[in-house]
């Protein structure tokens, strides 16, 4: 069985040296407040945005491993890397194109100074 969001926040919390104390002012409530937060089986988002902050790491995280939203996240994944590549192609065929219109540019020079040095 996956550990708990508050497990989760708690191996989070102590990986950085961040006591509850710290993490319940953090979140406005006391050291045993805290504790109690900890051993709910939900915790608001705005919580879990203010610990983010504290420990300067994404608790959501915790959430991309479960279904559903493991599946929304792996197709909103997909969907970006679709348009980072088409985004690709488009700048590389910008970048020939830039390419071929610097060689006609030289080319034209080449000739403009060939008939100025002609006449």
């Amino acid at each position: 069985m996956a550990i708990s969001i508050g497990d989760y926040i708690r191996q989070k919390l102590r990986s950085k040296n961040i006591s509850n104390k710290d993490a319940g002012e953090a979140i406005g409530v006391s050291e045993s407040a805290f504790e109690k937060v900890l051993r709910q089986d939900e915790i608001y988002a705005s919580r879990l945005i203010k610990l983010s902050a504290l420990l300067n790491d994404n608790l959501f995280d915790y959430y991309y491993n479960i279904e559903p939203i493991k599946t929304f996240r792996q197709k909103e994944i997909e969907l970006w890397q679709s348009n980072v590549g088409m985004l690709s192609e488009k700048l590389s065929e910008k970048d020939k194109r830039l390419r071929d219109q610097e060689d006609v540019i030289r080319l034209l020079k080449e000739k403009e100074q060939f008939l100025t040095t002609r006449s």
